[in-house]
């Protein structure tokens, strides 16, 4: 299950890493060369800090030793390498300069703009030490989550055998064992769970959200209530 979960997340940000590395070829048609010059720069650098950080998230999701604290480190300064990037005020307001004439920009320069305020919603410099509190959490949190060891009734069970075994029991008593150890894990987790939403909200209030979940809905250009009708139907 979560060999899959990672797989998974990788591909996305492969996927992504690709689009943002093909796009530079397209800001040729710019008649704006300060915009050309930007969004290459920023290309190269995103591409470099995202493929540094999704590797070492690979490292602390696969590679989890008791007492060994190594993969969790490099995991913090590579995210935080990219969220400094990403949240720096200078490319904030390089980007919103560049959208205040953005009829005079090509679309897919539009598009590569807005993708960078997106992103910098996440990580602003104007949140202070609350992107590197949160950070440090999600590491934690990652830690906790796929270091995670279930059992039952003390006999030791990997999260692909509680997959495999909801697939083969039939019988309610049985299911409902293995259905109950897959959610310990949120014991340990519930905390950390918490705290990390608040800071989740108070870093993307910085650039006028309401709490992050307006922030993630934002990027499908609809509200939250939009959101939530639209998921209800």
């Amino acid at each position: 299950m979560k060999t899959i979960l990672v797989a998974l997340s990788s591909f996305f940000i492969l996927l992504l890493t690709l689009s943002w590395k093909n796009s530079p070829t397209v800001l040729n048609s710019t008649t704006n060369p300060e915009v050309t010059e930007f969004l290459k720069n920023y290309n190269i650098e995103y591409q470099k800090l995202l493929i540094l950080s999704n590797d070492a998230e690979w490292e602390l999701n696969t590679h989890i030793v008791d007492g060994d604290t190594k993969n969790a480190d490099m995991a913090k300064i590579a995210n935080a390498d990219f969220a400094r990037f990403t949240g720096s005020n200078e490319n904030i307001q390089r980007a919103r300069g560049f959208l205040a004439i953005k009829d005079q920009l090509a679309p897919i320069e539009v598009k590569q703009l807005e993708f960078i305020l997106y992103a910098a919603g996440a990580n602003p410099e104007s949140a202070g030490d609350i992107i590197s509190k949160k950070i440090a959490l999600e590491a934690e949190q990652t830690e906790k989550l796929f270091g995670f060891k279930y059992n039952i009734e003390g006999v030791p069970i990997s999260a692909n055998q509680i997959d495999e075994n909801l697939k083969l029991y039939t019988k309610t008593e049985q299911r409902l064992k293995v259905w109950s150890a897959s959610k310990e894990v949120g014991v340990d987790l519930k905390e950390g769970v918490v705290q990390l939403r608040d800071l989740r909200n108070a870093s993307v209030e910085k650039l006028g959200f309401e709490n992050y979940f307006a922030y993630q809905v934002s990027d499908y250009g609809m509200k939250s209530d939009e959101m939530i009708q639209l998921c209800k139907q």
